[in-house]
This record gives C-alpha cells, sequence and structure tokens, in this order.
C-alpha cells in the first residue's frame, strides 16, 4: 500500500504527475541511480591503463627508431600523427583505450615490413586503362574540368595552336 496522495508511488506519479511524495521521490531517484550505473557509465570512454600506456609508448619509441615516421605510424593506425606523437614523447597521460589498440595494431603491421620498401602506387591493381591524372596547367586538365588562370591559359595556346596549323594544312 502507498502513502502516495494520487495512489502511484512510482517514476510515473513523479515525472508525468508532479507528485513530490516520499514513494514517488525514492522512485524516481531509484531510476536515476540505476541509469547510470547501465547506461551513463556504460557510454563513457574507456581510457588506457597506465600499463597499457607504457606498453603503447614502447611501442611508438621503436617504429621510430626503427626508421618510421609519427605520421606513417598514425596512418597505420587510423589516427592522424598528433596523438602518436603525444603517447611516443609522453605528453598524452590519459589517451582513450581504442587509441592504444589502434596503435598495437599498426606495431603489429609495421613490424614485419620494411620502413625503407617502396609503397604500392596508388592505382596498383586498377588494371592497365588506369592513366595518371592530366598536369595542371595543361590542356587536358582544362578538360578535367580545372577552370584556373593556368589551365585555362593552357587551353587557349592549344586551340590557337590547332588553328594555326589548319590554316597551314589549308595553305
Amino acid at each position: 500500500m502507498t502513502t502516495c496522495p494520487i495512489g502511484r508511488g512510482d517514476l510515473t506519479g513523479y515525472a508525468a504527475r508532479g507528485c513530490r511524495c516520499d514513494d514517488c521521490t525514492a522512485a524516481i531517484r531509484e531510476y536515476q541511480r540505476t541509469y547510470k550505473k547501465t547506461v551513463y557509465l556504460s557510454r563513457r570512454k574507456r581510457t588506457a591503463l597506465p600499463e597499457e600506456l607504457a606498453r603503447a609508448q614502447a611501442q611508438v619509441r621503436t617504429l621510430v627508431g626503427l626508421g618510421w615516421t609519427t605520421t606513417v605510424i598514425g596512418q597505420a593506425a587510423g589516427l592522424s600523427n598528433a596523438p602518436v606523437s603525444r603517447i611516443g614523447s609522453g605528453a598524452s597521460q590519459r589517451p582513450r583505450y581504442t587509441t592504444i589498440v589502434a596503435i598495437d595494431r599498426a606495431y603489429q603491421k609495421l613490424t614485419s615490413r620494411d620502413p625503407g620498401a617502396q609503397k604500392a602506387p596508388k592505382h596498383a591493381g586498377r588494371g592497365a586503362s588506369w592513366k595518371p591524372a592530366p598536369e595542371h596547367g595543361t590542356y587536358a586538365k582544362y578538360g578535367a574540368g580545372c577552370k584556373c588562370n593556368r589551365c585555362h591559359a593552357a587551353a587557349k595556346e592549344y586551340w590557337r595552336d590547332r588553328a594555326r596549323r589548319r590554316r597551314q594544312e589549308a595553305a
């Protein structure tokens, strides 16, 4: 039996009906306590433990010692070079756990490769029909959609030369 004046004594009595009796207030407190434990704390970003941070620092320093740059390490980890550099220098005291995991994966990937090895060209795997992008300041680049002054001037020069050649051929 509840002592609530509206006869509810639960969350609805507090939230929807505006009752502030002891039973309804206790119900909302219990709800908020449960919500904080289950939903809010599970959404919070997990930071790395000190031993995980120390391992990541050692991994970054090892990779840099092998000749890899922080930019390449960051690309292999799917990060920018800033968090990699902060972790390697010890400036970052509480990085996210996902950052540490990404650095660990990059360490595994890069220690199996030679830092002096050539990268595969960007067009690798595209087949024989692939052609490099036209150079800037050429008629081909203008034809590809570039409308800057250099490409526009190159296109005008191309058409003048073409007209001159046709006149010479006709004469």
